[in-house]
This record gives C-alpha cells, structure tokens and sequence, in this order.
C-alpha cells in the first residue's frame, strides 16, 4: 500500500475485484480464487493495514520504541 495515497487499500480492493471478474469471464478459475483469497485475506485485515499505514505516515522513529 502507498501511504501517500489516502485511499490505497479501496484502490487495491477494487482492482482485485476488477481482476477477479476479468478471470471468472474468461473462464479462469484458478486465478480467480487465489485473487479471491487475497481479497478476503486484505478485507480481514483492513483495521491492521489501517493501522501500519498511519503508522508509517508518521516522522520520526515510526518503529523503533527508543523510550
């Protein structure tokens, strides 16, 4: 995810869907359900990636707890 983007991880989520649809017409099912998988894997963590996505946003020492 770009963290210089506001809404990188809605852009990322539409084009997996947009490439999941693509795969299903054209018959591919295989890759249809690794990017299916991934989808549901990035939904599942979306609070997480939120979170690391702040985080790195941040200046300074964004992951070193130097306290």
């Amino acid at each position: 995810m770009n963290p210089n983007l506001p809404d990188s991880l809605q852009l990322e989520k539409k084009a997996l869907k947009q490439s999941m649809l693509k795969n299903l017409i054209t018959g591919n099912i295989t890759n249809y359900k690794k990017l299916s998988e991934k989808y549901r894997k990035i939904s599942s963590d979306s609070k997480k990636l939120t979170s690391f996505r702040n985080q790195v946003m941040q200046k300074g020492t964004t992951f070193l707890n130097l306290s």
